[in-house]
């Protein structure tokens, strides 16, 4: 999930509920006013298992998958919709975008499984080609989710076996450091969100059942890490969350398909944070 120029932007990669394809939402701050972004060349049936979507600073906006009808996995641009724009990752998941150098972050959980790719999106030659030169930088297993911090890093979290947690990247030096983690607190992070101000980190536990996903808040320094929503209180409205976006002080929140509270399932709430 991703908030650009007043909208929400959120994927839905349940095929059943388009005839076998995926689409990108795209909703105003109200909730008022839904629309999906085209697919890729304007079919209906391009593009399948979207998994995450950005929006670059001319408004195109990207999108990140696997299994698609026309075009290789990797990243879209479905503002051109014509041409897959990276598909040199084996398995692209989170996308973030750098703004302030124009750089392109993809989660690959894939292949090694645990690195996060960099492009330059300034090095473009066409509006439907971008990055040409990546590079690598090493997280732990299974990258999933991405955000992008304008203070100069970007998170994200990883979720396989013993190194559940959230890793910071440098995007000056593109290195990596471990940034939290709890083999109690984190149960298969994926979805993160950055808070500007005041600085806290938001993540995402889908958790293993209905009942044990949450939301956690993790500190500037990443020293403290508190349950913010839990999924055992049928109240806070989660159901197998999965995507995190924020905007000033609302944090949006996207649900999955789950039992245990099926009343929220496949919608996006809204949570008002405390300033």
């Amino acid at each position: 999930m991703t908030f650009n120029g007043g909208y929400l932007y959120f994927v839905d990669s349940d095929l059943s509920d388009f005839g076998s394809v995926g689409h990108v939402y795209k909703v105003n701050a109200a909730g008022t006013s839904a629309s999906y972004v085209t697919a890729p060349n304007g079919t209906s049936t391009s593009m399948k298992w979207v998994y995450s979507v950005a929006v670059t600073a001319d408004g195109s906006v990207l999108a990140s998958g696997t299994d698609t009808t026309e075009l290789a996995p990797g990243v879209i641009n479905l503002s051109y919709r014509k041409t897959t724009v990276i598909s040199a990752p084996t398995n692209s998941y989170g996308i973030a975008i750098d703004t302030s150098n124009s750089m392109l972050y993809i989660s690959d959980t894939g292949g090694s499984g645990n690195t996060v790719v960099r492009y330059n999106i300034s090095s473009a030659t066409s509006p439907t080609q971008i990055g040409l030169s990546p590079t690598f930088v090493t997280v732990a297993s299974n990258p999933q989710g991405l955000a992008y911090d304008s203070a100069g890093y970007v998170y994200v979290t990883t979720n396989t076996g013993g190194s559940d947690g959230v890793y910071r990247i440098s995007t000056s030096t593109f290195t990596s450091t471990l940034f939290a983690s709890s083999a109690t607190l984190f149960k298969n992070p994926i979805g993160i969100a950055v808070r500007s101000s005041p600085k806290e980190i938001y993540v995402i536990n889908k958790g293993t059942t209905d009942t044990n996903s949450n939301v956690l808040k993790i500190s500037s320094d990443g020293a403290t890490i508190t349950k913010f929503l839990d999924g055992a209180d049928t109240s806070s409205m989660l159901c197998a969350p999965i995507g995190a976006a924020i905007n000033g002080n609302i944090l949006y929140i996207s649900n999955g398909t789950c039992t245990a509270n099926s009343t929220y399932a496949k919608s996006v709430i809204k949570v008002t944070l405390e300033n």
